[in-house]
């Protein structure tokens, strides 16, 4: 199929769908309505988004990522960034950029979920580059994407960037354990830090290996460090933060 054809299979879906859908094809129609486009962009109309996006060719695969189901248990115990509610921000998507989308980003499955008023859909991986939740922001590394020393693929919320970044991979994983008759769940977090420099991960492992990772700026950062009374082990991650700025600053 041409994309001229994809773009009229697009504007002819706006104006055929219906609002009680029940098929898998109608499901997939509804997203496209003009009222509750996923991806409406600076008031244009939505079939020219969904075009530039290639959901129009990838409409199997696209409809078929569903968003998972948790338990009502799980969720009050929130797998999600912040919190079980979708939030405005942005996504970096097959090399186009979209503003006021709502996404939620599910941390146990390590997927971002964009929603409109009827749907949550999943977002395929390998096509979402970056996204933003609120003022936060995420990026995608993978495997293959020729960054060293990588421990897990998938998206890190980067807290610092220049010529080195701060990067956070939040972790977390459902657990069930009984007590009494009943299951309980219980949702462990796993957070670490990294700094990325160029096309190398390093994991930042105790108080004393952010100097050894920025070595060559090692007696500035001491200082700077002793200056500011920064502490790593009463505030990790702002202590990090800054550090990483600073160091940036200097490398400017």
């Amino acid at each position: 199929m041409n994309r001229r054809i994809i773009f009229f299979f697009c504007l002819f879906t706006l104006y055929s769908i219906s609002t009680k859908a029940q098929t898998t094809t109608q499901a997939f129609h509804s997203t496209l309505s003009a009222k509750d486009s996923l991806l409406l962009k600076n008031g244009k109309a939505s079939a020219f988004k969904l075009y530039e996006m290639g959901i129009g060719s990838q409409a199997g695969k696209y409809n078929g990522s569903q968003a998972p189901s948790y338990k009502p248990a799980v969720i009050e115990k929130n797998p999600y960034y912040l919190a079980a509610a979708f939030k405005e921000g942005s996504i970096d998507y097959e090399n186009m950029h979209y503003d006021h989308v709502q996404l939620m980003y599910d941390e146990v499955a390590d997927i971002v979920l964009l929603s409109d008023s009827t749907h949550q859909i999943q977002l395929i991986k390998e096509k979402l580059k970056s996204f933003t939740i609120g003022t936060d922001k995420f990026i995608n590394i993978w495997v293959d994407s020729n960054v060293t020393n990588l421990y897990a693929s998938g998206y890190y919320q980067a807290l610092a960037e220049g010529p080195v970044s701060l990067l956070k991979k939040e972790v977390k994983k459902i657990r069930e354990r009984i007590v009494g008759t009943e299951i309980v769940y219980q949702i462990d977090v796993t957070t670490d830090y990294y700094v990325k420099e160029k096309q190398n991960l390093y994991l930042i492992d105790g108080k004393k290996a952010i100097i050894k990772i920025l070595n060559n700026k090692s007696q500035e950062l001491k200082k700077y460090i002793n200056a500011e009374r920064l502490n790593y082990n009463k505030d990790k991650e702002t202590m990090l933060i800054k550090v990483v700025n600073y160091y940036n600053l200097l490398n400017n």
